[in-house]
């Protein structure tokens, strides 16, 4: 078993107790499949919090950890 598996199985595990927990992460795909709410902090200051699909169609978000599209 990969360390991701067992880290993806220890947080659902964490969940269902009604844990909270804070997690940091820079691979946002895989992180959000396991959340219900996120932070999205830039250089120490909150640019977005929401659920994963609001976190991912937020322009500030896509713009810091994406990159701008538009050029």
């Amino acid at each position: 078993m990969q360390d991701t598996e067992i880290l993806t199985l220890a947080i659902k595990k964490m969940q269902q107790q009604g844990q909270t927990m804070i997690i940091i992460e820079h691979r946002l795909r895989e992180f959000l499949k396991l959340v219900e709410r996120v932070v999205a902090i830039v250089f120490g200051e909150k640019i977005a919090e929401g659920t994963p699909q609001e976190i991912m169609n937020n322009q500030k978000v896509i713009d810091a950890y994406l990159g701008d599209k538009k050029n």
